[in-house]
């Protein structure tokens, strides 16, 4: 580090009286007792952060999903229109000719 930079901070140490300093015994110790909390505060806002973006990240992803998604609900409803018109196509026309077919009487 350049001279001037620690004469700097050797003068800014100095100002500070013996009570106010913690028992550091130089200007690194002083500085680093002093913004230690505020260090260890970024590091958790740092990994909030990230997760938040994580969650982000999956929620786009998800949102991504929703329009092909949107399409195969449309193809089943469709699919299960279509099993209904089958069946509806296989049962009799009338309700009770299942009742008579199965009532024929065998004349042999």
């Amino acid at each position: 580090m350049p001279t001037l930079i620690r004469e700097i901070e050797r003068v800014i140490f100095e100002a500070h009286p013996l009570l106010e300093r913690d028992g550091a015994i130089d200007f690194e110790e002083l500085l680093e007792l002093r913004v230690r909390h505020h260090r260890e505060t970024r590091r958790q806002e740092e990994i909030a952060l990230a997760n938040l973006s994580e969650q982000i990240g999956i929620e786009l992803d998800k949102s991504r999903q929703v329009p092909p998604s949107g399409g195969q609900v449309t193809e089943k409803a469709k699919l299960i229109a279509r099993y209904e018109e089958d069946r509806k196509a296989l049962l009799p026309k009338e309700p009770n000719m299942a009742l008579r077919v199965a009532f024929i009487p065998d004349f042999r």
